[in-house]
């Protein structure tokens, strides 16, 4: 599985915000302006969050049914 996730511009176009491989979960923490941090799910038990930076989603940790990997 693959996502996309777009944002719709004050002028009516659409920019690409984040994009990859994996089965997205918004998750409840939060980055700059409220966006949500997206957990990348997967085959596995250990999974990477991305998060909002004002610009961009970025690696921010990984972690399994909302506890932080080992």
């Amino acid at each position: 599985m693959a996502f996309w996730l777009v944002s719709q511009q004050a002028d009516g176009s659409w920019k690409l915000v984040v994009n990859s491989t994996g089965i997205p979960e918004f998750l409840k923490s939060k980055g700059v302006g409220g966006w949500p941090d997206i957990a990348i799910g997967g085959p596995g038990f250990c999974f990477p969050v991305v998060r909002w930076n004002g610009k961009a989603y970025v690696p921010n940790r990984r972690e399994y049914e909302g506890k932080p990997c080992r």
